[in-house]
């Protein structure tokens, strides 16, 4: 059991890491395609607080690795 926890932890750190990273290159295509500013983007961490997002954001990651490992073929 621990074990599994050790590595689900790591995977939400390693996902939340790679998407600090990514961040800064994948921004100025979201901001165009969806046609916002650099203050619009930032509204969803100022409005609801960094803490609350990372950690939305973690659970996401987590829930759909648990969702991903009961998939039994590459189309489901």
């Amino acid at each position: 059991m621990w074990s599994q926890l050790i590595v689900g932890f790591l995977l939400v750190i390693s996902t939340t890491g790679f998407a600090r990273l990514a961040y800064g290159v994948l921004m100025p295509f979201m901001q165009a395609d969806l046609n916002m500013n650099y203050t619009q983007a930032g509204l969803l961490a100022l409005k609801f607080g960094m803490k609350q997002v990372i950690m939305a954001g973690g659970s996401l990651v987590t829930v759909s690795f648990l969702f991903l490992s009961f998939s039994n073929s590459f189309y489901l």
